[in-house]
C-alpha cells in the first residue's frame, strides 16, 4: 500500500508537467500567431548597448558576428559596430540581421530577407501609420514611427530618433 502511494505521487507530478508543457506549447504557438501580425522584433530598445543585445538573442540565432564600421552616422563619435546574426526568427522565419551601434548605443536595425511577406509588412504599416512619409520604387518610408520598408535589397528597418534626419535624407536618396 505504502508503495502505491509513491507511484499515486509521482503520476500525479507528472501529469501536472503534462499539463503544463501543453499549457506552455499553446501559449507559445499563440505569441508566434501574434507576432506574425505584428512588426515587434523583441530585440531591444534603442539605446540598449551591445552586451545588453546579445543577452537579448541569446539562443534566438545559429550565428553572431561583429564588425567595426567605418563612422557613418554622426551619432558615432569614437566608434561604430555592427552585431549581424544569422537565422533570426522575425514573424515565423528565418532572417539575417544587422544592428547598427554608434558608441555601443543600438541606432538602426535591419531584418533582411522580407521580399516574402512584403506586402503583408506594408500592409500592416499602412494600417498603423497611414500613408508613408516618403514613398518610392525602392521604399516606402514612416518617418514618425522610424520605419522604412524597402524592396533593393527586402528589408524592413527600424531606427532610433537620434539618427531620423540622416536617415531621413539616406530613403530620400534612394
Amino acid at each position: 500500500m505504502k508503495n502505491w502511494k509513491v507511484n499515486s505521487n509521482k503520476k500525479h507530478l507528472i501529469i501536472k508537467k503534462i499539463i503544463f508543457l501543453i499549457c506552455a506549447f499553446t501559449m507559445g504557438c499563440a505569441s508566434q500567431k501574434t507576432d506574425n501580425n505584428s512588426l515587434e522584433h523583441h530585440i531591444g530598445e534603442f539605446g540598449d548597448s551591445r552586451e545588453t543585445i546579445r543577452k537579448n538573442l541569446e539562443g534566438r540565432y545559429s550565428k553572431i558576428e561583429e564588425r567595426e564600421l567605418s563612422l557613418i552616422l554622426s551619432t558615432a563619435k569614437k566608434k561604430q559596430t555592427q552585431l549581424e546574426c544569422y537565422d533570426f526568427m522575425y514573424r515565423g522565419k528565418k532572417r539575417f540581421v544587422e544592428l547598427m551601434f554608434s558608441d555601443n548605443k543600438l541606432e538602426i536595425i535591419h531584418i533582411m530577407k522580407t521580399e516574402s511577406d512584403h506586402d503583408e509588412l506594408k500592409a500592416i504599416l499602412t494600417k498603423k501609420y497611414g500613408k508613408p512619409s516618403y514613398s518610392s520604387e525602392v521604399v516606402d518610408y514612416y518617418a514618425t514611427p522610424g520605419i522604412s520598408l524597402r524592396t533593393k535589397p527586402h528589408e524592413i528597418s527600424f531606427h532610433s530618433n537620434k539618427v531620423s534626419l540622416e536617415y531621413d535624407g539616406y530613403m530620400k536618396s534612394l
